[in-house]
């Protein structure tokens, strides 16, 4: 299996029906199927997934559609590579919004402080210019923020063995 994915792949097919052969050929032969997964590559690649469904959530969103988090988001259509950056972006700020109204009560006090620093010894507003957010900053922003847990993991084995024995049962 690819990284983070359940589905089964050309290349795997292609021995999955020659052990289906078997297996039909040998109708006595028993098989135990067990899923696996790669702690490090399966959750990174979870991660990479959850991100791509944020940037897409943005995209159905721009598009006035009903959207809730845990729904499929490939009715979205494909994201352009100039169009990327933009939805990052959205996906970025919401994810800024959520954290200030997870802290609602601290941020005031901070923006407070944040207005008395903004001024020179004059009194006078401190301009500060910000530089445009990069997607790679924005992306390693996101992905801190997404937890991918072991459960997420052993749900991932348990889909990827279910399809191989779906996939075997078929043939």
């Amino acid at each position: 299996f690819e990284p983070g994915v359940a589905e089964i792949s050309s290349n795997s097919a292609d021995k999955l029906t020659s052990m289906a052969s078997v297996l039909y050929e040998r109708p006595g032969l028993r098989m135990d199927i067990q899923g696996s997964f790669s702690q490090n590559q399966d959750r990174q690649a979870l991660a990479l997934s959850r991100l791509q469904k944020l940037v897409r959530l943005q995209q159905l969103k721009e598009q006035n559609l009903d959207v809730i988090p845990e729904q499929d988001v490939s009715s979205a259509g494909n994201i352009s590579l100039e169009e990327y950056p933009r939805y990052l972006g959205l996906a970025y700020e919401d994810s800024l919004a959520q954290e200030e109204k997870d802290t609602s009560d601290t941020v005031s006090e901070v923006v407070a402080e944040d207005a008395i620093e903004n001024k020179n010894k004059d009194g006078a507003e401190l301009t500060i210019e910000k530089e445009p957010l990069t997607v790679e900053f924005m992306e390693t922003q996101l992905l801190k923020k997404i937890i991918i847990t072991d459960e997420d993991l052993r749900l991932l084995a348990i889909k990827r063995a279910s399809n191989v024995r779906n996939f075997l049962a078929e043939k």
